[in-house]
Formats: C-alpha cells, structure tokens, sequence
C-alpha cells in the first residue's frame, strides 16, 4: 500500500484518483480506502461483492495507458503465479545445456497443459490459464533475463548446483520451492506426477527436491494411447 495523493472531482464530478492507499485482503473480506478529497470503502463478503470490489478497482487503474482485467478465478490466479516458475527453471536448465528455441518452446507448452491438468483438478477455470496470469506470465517468465528463475536455470543447466545458481542469483528463485508443492499437489488431488506432469516430475528430480520415498518411485511411466488421447 502507499499514500494516496491528488484525489479530486473531475468535470463531470466523478473522482479522478491517481493514487491508492490501504488496500489488502483480510480474510474474506476486500477493504479498499481512499484517502484525499474524496473517500470510498467497501466492505465486502461474498463473491458477488468480491467481483464489485474488483471491478472498482479496475475503474480506478484503467486508462489509456493501461487496461486492467478482473478474474474471479483467484485459486487459478495463484497456481499460475507459482507454476510458471517451475516451467522457467526447466526452459533455463535447457537453454545452458545448450538448446535452442524449439526446446523451449516445446517446455513452455507442454508446461502450460501441466498447469491446466493441475490447475482443473483442483477447481480452477480453464480459461484462467490462457489469459495473462497464466500463458502470458509463462512466457515473460522463461523468455526474460530479468527472470530469477530462468537465470537459475540457465546456471544449472551449466552445471551448477541448485544451491550455487541460487547464490550466484543473489534473490529468492520461487521455482525451486514451488516444485516439490506441486508434486505434493498432484498426489492430493490423484494425479500421478510421472504419468501427468512429467516436466514438473523432472524438475524436482533435477533440483532434489524430492524426500527418498517420494524420489523411489522409479523411472517415469510411458504414455499410453488411452492417456495421451485424454490429457493432450
């Protein structure tokens, strides 16, 4: 949160806010306050009212430079922001092996399909993950330089330790921590990692994230034709 500045009617006499203070999440409740001039609260409780304090915000941080996009899907918001990582790791560990862009291509998309495997068993909206917290996050996060997680990869893949790209990174590499949560996930919710999320199965063991029962499980299963017709 930051302080609210420059809060004043415009000439149609709606509030024209340029900047937002106090804004948080508690619980099941989305309280937002602005401070200046003029003053607004809402104070919400159900999804209904949820999606109302969202579309507000938006009002207040949409303008011609900037368009902002509301999602009630918030459980499929979150598995995005955390799985991509684990997908630019991989896409960075191939990239300092010495692959090129096919490579990467190929992890970005079959990555994204063992996101939404996840992700839909769990409840989310599909749809969530095509929008921009999901392909569009995904794709920044294993293309960029700025990416930690991508520059850890890339390190590994050189041959360095996890522990080692980590240090030299200098910043957390969230991919690192989030994998074995996403194996740990995907047994909850009955999914064999080694049959669905092979990638993300190959992540853990390459940054030894696995407990020895967990990393026993042996070589990873083939694909019939039964399961690959319904999980493409």
């Amino acid at each position: 949160s930051g302080m609210a500045h420059d809060v004043k009617p415009s000439a149609r006499g709606e509030l024209k806010i340029t900047t937002l203070n106090d804004m948080y999440l508690k619980q099941d409740r989305l309280d937002v306050q602005l401070l200046g001039r003029g003053f607004a609260w809402l104070d919400t409780g159900t999804m209904e009212s949820l999606l109302e304090a969202a579309e507000f915000v938006q009002s207040v941080f949409s303008n011609t430079c900037m368009r902002v996009y509301t999602n009630e899907d918030v459980l499929g918001v979150e598995l995005c922001g955390a799985m991509k990582n684990i997908i630019a790791l991989a896409a960075g560990i191939a990239v300092g092996i010495g692959y090129g862009d096919n490579t990467k291509a190929a992890l970005m998309t079959r990555g994204m399909a063992e996101i939404i495997r996840l992700g839909t068993a769990m409840g989310c909206k599909e749809r969530t993950f095509s929008g921009l917290a999901g392909m569009g996050d995904l794709i920044v996060t294993c293309t960029s330089m700025h990416s930690r997680n991508r520059r850890a990869g890339i390190l590994i893949g050189q041959g360095k330790t996890p522990q080692e790209a980590m240090q030299e990174v200098g910043a957390v590499v969230e991919g690192y921590y989030a994998a074995r949560s996403a194996w740990e996930l995907a047994e909850k919710e009955g999914l064999d990692p080694k049959v669905l999320l092979p990638l993300i199965e190959e992540s853990c063991a390459k940054l030894q994230v696995l407990s020895p029962a967990q990393a026993q499980t042996g070589p990873a299963v083939r694909w019939d034709e039964n399961v690959m017709q319904q999980h493409l």
